[in-house]
């Protein structure tokens, strides 16, 4: 009986280490993604903001 409750405990505990590792990720992903729209939004303002005609280069730049 103790060895089987010991092997319960022990797959739980891989379950829940498997758990947060993956959640982790997930957050780093996260993170990165919601910076990139901050950044995207920023420039995207920057760009409309602009009170001369942004040259066709720049245009092709940012495409």
């Amino acid at each position: 009986m103790i060895l089987i409750v010991d092997d319960i405990t022990n797959n739980f505990s891989a379950l829940t280490a498997g758990y947060h590792e993956l959640r982790n990720s997930l957050n780093n992903v996260l993170n990165y993604a919601e910076g990139y729209v901050e950044l995207t939004s920023e420039s995207v303002a920057k760009i409309y903001n602009q009170s001369q005609p942004i040259s066709a280069e720049t245009v092709d730049y940012l495409k």
